[in-house]
């Protein structure tokens, strides 16, 4: 009877007299003795032939295949050809395996019923050795549609993988750079489970006399080494898209797979064809780096910060190393990659790097290289100032010479014609966008011949970007707000400027603006006048709502849109759902498998007394009561800024507060059911038909607070509760209307698709054409 070997471990072998003997030792030496040994003679020059065939003659378990010289890649294929064993691995005929390397590996599939165990590793030379802590992923089960991490260790040689997993498998044949990452990424795409173990199972050699190593390749053959890369790239893009059907997923899967190539693949071999002084290295490089942007999607481009520093400031800084005639492919570099990116990529670059943005854009719009040299010399200028400490001289500018100079601006401005082209995104609420203006702008970035710009909440903006702010603001044929906007109170638009307040809740549910001036919480008359006189076009998300809109904003009910509300879109979209799931799940681990109840409650009282809100959900009972089956995740108003801790260590896992995560619809749609109170929350939820729960346990003094627009009472699509006996009990008893829900949902949304942001960029598309 044959005895199939546990794992079969196959080796390349060429010109390695020096360590090979060291790899087999520590292979032969292992705890696991079932295991079959694979030695593939790559045409070997020196006198390692001989010696792998002196441990053949001892061990019956090893196995010589020779081949000319042609590569790991062809000599690895070969081996999986050939291989029996239940599992298979890799290693470098120069690395060490510790003792319990295989036998730990396969225990931890079979235990776990793995198609691949995952270890760590170590680096070592001759002095030292070093973790490589991208190797140590934790013990666990892991996903590299949830896990990201898991593609910071794409080497083959620190895994076991299932035999019938890989064997139709292979490694790209044609490269000898980043040739093995293709080969991994469909192994742990193929797989129904990965598991990471948290021990050293490999140790990996650092040549310090070998000039061939594939880090000095990166140097002496940097060009090749971005060809290879960009090769590597195509394929893993159509390696992800084969087996991820969900765009969403796909699309992470790229991005966080580039985020690794960039920050340990790319930018050395840029940087050294940049240094070289070569102009064929740097042509080639640069047009290899051209071609790789092009195949980078907008979407994963814009996620892409490391990546977008290297193929434009990181060179731009190292500009006069480039020969002339190669000058122009810089350019067209920096062009490329500006064409990627939406407004809100555009505008956090420029905080970082504030004038160098404004110098590139100059430079794609002239299609002229002066204004890289405009950069540098800026740059130089600024260096010499910080090393004379002349920095320091400079004052602040007074408040009203400023509001004096933007004023100016902006009337003279208003001269000038319309940029039918311009179109703006502005709010205060954050330093990202995000909601509406969010998917508003991803979807802008598919029409390059938009001029899209972005304004988000800065504390320190220099005068240059308020003139530069005030120039656009009046030129604009678009400004689209989410929220009341500072910046515009008191100015006068030209009449073809088209103001949208996009605004930031669905439906109509508490009383703002006009409608709730003479309430407790109010603001005046003459200041709601100032915040909303200039708008055109307000968006609403029902017919049945715009006589409310319209009074809330003092506007004519015709200027009210009813064409969808753009962040409904993602709660909408099933696939983006599942992203967002498969993401949630793998920051808190403890929701996986669970029902999730959450509890999103409004603000009370002035903004002073909203920053303390005292939580009256008694998490612990709810949660003792209803069973080990329930997590409760708080998702409290951001203008609740006390920090609310979870006291009771039992509860810890149970309990999640996730109030600073930014995007309460993605929470909502992993929520089985929503408690709530006064919040706008439930239109967004009532689109996904799930249970809601009305905690309204001061249900009086907030009517005199705030005041509502329907009765409250016949309005809410859920039951209306005032303890917290009462929230078990309805959840215990299921009482819950979903006929109800149904109405309601019907009632505030004339539209329940995900198409809503594709109809307001249509929207705004017909008027530039038509103006």
């Amino acid at each position: 009877m044959v005895t199939i070997p546990k794992i079969s471990i196959i080796i390349p072998v060429y010109n390695v007299e020096e360590y090979i003997s060291y790899t087999l030792d520590s292979v032969l030496n292992q705890t696991l003795k079932e295991i079959e040994i694979i030695l593939i003679d790559d045409g070997s020059t020196d006198n390692s032939k001989t010696i792998i065939e002196e441990y053949s003659k001892k061990y019956n378990n090893i196995k010589i295949i020779y081949q000319q010289n042609s590569g790991p890649s062809k000599a690895r294929n070969r081996g999986i050809e050939l291989a029996k064993g239940e599992f298979i691995t890799f290693a470098d005929s120069d690395d060490i395996l510790p003792p319990k390397s295989l036998e730990v590996r396969y225990n931890t599939a079979i235990e776990t019923n793995s198609d691949i165990v995952i270890g760590g590793t170590y680096k070592f030379n001759s002095k030292k050795k070093w973790m490589l802590e991208q190797h140590f992923l934790g013990d666990g089960e892991k996903n590299v549609r949830q896990n990201g991490s898991v593609l910071w260790t794409v080497s083959p040689w620190n895994k076991i993988y299932k035999s019938e997993l890989i064997k139709q498998i292979r490694f790209p044949e044609n490269l000898k750079y980043a040739e093995d990452q293709p080969f991994v990424l469909e192994a742990y795409l193929k797989a129904d489970k990965m598991y990471s173990i948290n021990e050293v199972v490999y140790y990996y050699r650092m040549r310090e006399n070998n000039n061939e190593s594939l880090t000095d390749k990166r140097h002496s053959d940097s060009a090749n080494v971005i060809r290879q890369i960009l090769e590597v790239w195509k394929m893993c893009c159509d390696i992800i898209d084969k087996y991820v059907e969900n765009e969403f997923i796909a699309n992470k899967i790229k991005s966080n797979y580039m985020e690794r190539l960039a920050a340990a693949d790319i930018w050395i071999p840029v940087k050294a064809s940049i240094i070289s002084k070569n102009k064929e290295l740097q042509r080639d490089a640069l047009k290899y780096s051209i071609e790789l942007v092009e195949n980078i999607n907008e979407k994963v481009m814009n996620e892409q910060k490391k990546l977008i520093w290297i193929m434009t400031k990181g060179i731009t800084d190292r500009y006069l190393f480039i020969d002339k005639s190669n000058r122009k492919l810089v350019l067209q570099l920096i062009k490329t990659v500006f064409n990627k990116l939406d407004a809100n990529s555009i505008y956090k670059f420029r905080s970082e790097q504030g004038y160098y943005v404004s110098c590139m854009k100059r430079a794609i719009k002239t299609n002229s290289t002066l204004h890289i040299y405009e950069f540098l010399i800026r740059r130089r200028i600024k260096r010499i100032k910080n090393k004379l400490k002349l920095s320091n001289i400079k004052k602040s500018i007074d408040k009203r010479v400023t509001k004096l100079c933007t004023e100016g601006v902006f009337k003279i401005s208003k001269i000038l014609p319309v940029k039918k082209n311009l179109i703006i995104l502005a709010t205060n609420k954050g330093t990202e966008l995000e909601g509406n203006l969010k998917f508003i702008d991803d979807e802008l970035i598919r029409y390059k011949d938009l001029d899209v710009k972005v304004y988000l909440d800065k504390k320190n903006i220099s005068k240059k970007e308020l003139v530069k702010m005030y120039y656009n603001f009046a030129r604009a044929k678009f400004i689209l707000l989410d929220n009341y906007y500072r910046q515009i109170y008191g100015y006068r638009f030209k009449e073809k400027t088209e103001i949208i307040q996009l605004w930031h809740a669905c439906g109509a549910f508490k009383k703002f603006g006009f409608s709730a001036i003479g309430q407790a919480d109010s603001n005046s008359r003459s200041f709601e006048e100032n915040a909303h006189r200039n708008y055109t076009k307000v968006l609403t998300s029902s017919k049945n709502i715009n006589k409310h809109y319209a009074e809330a904003f003092n506007i004519d009910e015709e200027k009210i849109l009813n064409i969808g509300i753009p962040r409904t879109d993602g709660i909408l979209n099933e696939e983006y759902r599942e992203f967002i799931k498969l993401n949630l799940e793998n920051m808190y681990p403890q929701i996986k498998g669970k029902k999730i109840i959450t509890y999103a409650p409004t603000f009370r009282g002035n903004p002073r007394q909203r920053k303390n809100f005292k939580c009256e959900l008694d998490y612990e009972t709810i949660l003792k009561e209803l069973g080990d089956e329930y997590v409760i995740i708080l998702k409290l108003h951001p203008a609740v800024t006390e920090k609310f801790e979870i006291l009771n260590d039992e509860y810890k896992d149970r309990v999640l507060n996730l109030t600073k995560y930014k995007d309460i619809n993605d929470i909502l749609s992993i929520t089985d059911i929503l408690i709530t109170d006064y919040s706008s929350v439930i239109f967004e939820y009532a689109l996904l038909d799930r249970p809601i729960i009305l905690f309204a346990y001061d249900l009086d003094s907030y009517v005199d607070e705030r005041n509502f627009y329907y009765e409250y009472n016949e309005l809410v699509p859920g039951p209306i509760v005032k303890t917290n006996k009462e929230i078990i009990d309805c959840i215990q008893s299921n009482k819950f209307d979903f006929n109800k829900i149904n109405e309601f949902k019907n009632k505030f949304f004339d539209f329940k698709d995900s198409n809503g942001t594709k109809r307001i960029v249509e929207f705004m598309r017909k008027e530039i054409k038509n103006s």
